[in-house]
């Protein structure tokens, strides 16, 4: 889904003049907004997949153990 031309909209909706500097600036955030999303995305099919449920992103041995009952850490 591109967020694009929503952008267009908002730019084309507002009554005060856009200048390409801030749109070349909000383009860029969009991008690694989406850049962002697509690696979350990957991260919750792994963590789907996992027979646990959990994906820990530092080390792998980090997970939550139900050895004492909650399972919940913290």
């Amino acid at each position: 889904m591109s967020v694009m031309p929503l952008v267009a909209v908002m730019i084309n909706q507002g009554s005060s003049v856009v200048t390409e500097a801030q749109t070349s600036g909000l383009k860029e955030k969009i991008a690694s907004l989406t850049e962002e999303v697509q690696q979350l995305q990957s991260i919750e099919i792994q963590r789907t997949e996992a027979p646990d449920q959990q994906v820990s992103l530092t080390n792998p041995d980090a997970r939550s153990m139900s050895a004492r009952g909650t399972g919940i850490v913290g």
